[in-house]
C-alpha cells in the first residue's frame, strides 16, 4: 500500500526556505491533497483521497473527502480536518489537532463544514482507509 501526499509548485518553492523559517515547511497558499493508493505500483488506484478548499471571502476552510469503488468492492474511508497553531512569537501553540467530525464515506464524496484558518494558524485534512487502518494527510494550507 502506498501512501502520497501532494503538493503544488507553489508550495514546492517554499521548501526552500526551509532553513530560514522552520515552520515554513507547513506554510501553502494553495489546495493540498491526501491519497492512499491500491497496489500494484505499476496500476496505481486511488482508493481515499481528500483536499483542503479554502473560502475566499473570509479564508475559512473545510474538508473534502471522497472514497472510490474500484470495481470489485466499495472502499470504507474516514476523513477528518486538523489545524495547528503558533504563537504570534513562532513558538508552537498546538501541533496538529482534530478540530471537525471524522466523515465515514463508501464510495462518495463529503465535505466538512467550514473552519477558521486565521492568523498564524494553518488546516490540513487527513483520510484513512477502515479496513486496513492506513492514515494520509496533506500538507498544512495557511
Amino acid at each position: 500500500m502506498k501512501v502520497r501526499a501532494g503538493l503544488s509548485l507553489p508550495f514546492a518553492a517554499l521548501l526552500a526556505v526551509v532553513v530560514v523559517n522552520p515552520a515554513a515547511a507547513d506554510r501553502s497558499e494553495s489546495e493540498v491533497w491526501a491519497r492512499l493508493l491500491f497496489p500494484p505500483a505499476s496500476a496505481d488506484k486511488i482508493y481515499c483521497d481528500a483536499y483542503t478548499e479554502v473560502r475566499a471571502s473570509d479564508g475559512y476552510v473545510r474538508g473534502a473527502f471522497r472514497s472510490w469503488n474500484l470495481g470489485s468492492s466499495a472502499q470504507v474511508c474516514e476523513g477528518w480536518l486538523e489545524r495547528k497553531r503558533y504563537n504570534s512569537d513562532g513558538s508552537l501553540q498546538y501541533n496538529w489537532t482534530r478540530v471537525s467530525d471524522i466523515y465515514r464515506i463508501i464510495s462518495e464524496t463529503r465535505w466538512s463544514g467550514y473552519h477558521w484558518n486565521g492568523t498564524d494558524a494553518g488546516s490540513r485534512v487527513c483520510i484513512k482507509n477502515y479496513a486496513s487502518g492506513e492514515k494520509a494527510c496533506s500538507y498544512g494550507v495557511w
